[in-house]
């Protein structure tokens, strides 16, 4: 207990103490935290397809790219053209109008379709 004067009166107030935990239990790692599972598919054991043109990943190709961003102007960079085949692109086009359904929301700032993923 502590004491104390104020105005003439005397107050004790208790000290409260909190124990150490032991040094065991605080040697411990926290628990690790669950991973967020992914969306479930129907196909998710099939391989993923090559989306990027296969042109695009051959050593050629990264020395070109390399030799025009250090040579372009104003600024150095790279322009990629026809990274995905037109094909690809067409059919990602027609399942997004076809499977996803989303919904028109409209704020004060923003007017935009969410979709639920």
């Amino acid at each position: 207990m502590v004491g104390s004067r104020c105005s003439g009166t005397l107050i004790f107030l208790p000290i409260m103490t909190v124990d150490a935990p032991p040094a065991a239990a605080a040697a411990q790692p926290p628990p690790a935290k669950k991973a967020k599972a992914g969306p479930v598919t129907d196909d998710a054991a099939a391989p993923s397809p090559l989306v990027i043109r296969p042109s695009l990943l051959t050593p050629a190709s990264a020395s070109a790219l390399a030799t025009a961003f250090v040579t372009a102007a104003p600024f150095p960079h790279a322009q990629l053209a026809d990274v995905i085949d037109p094909p690809t692109l067409r059919a990602a086009r027609e399942e997004i109008v076809e499977h996803v359904q989303a919904t028109y929301k409209e704020t004060d700032l923003f007017k935009v379709f969410q979709t639920g993923e």
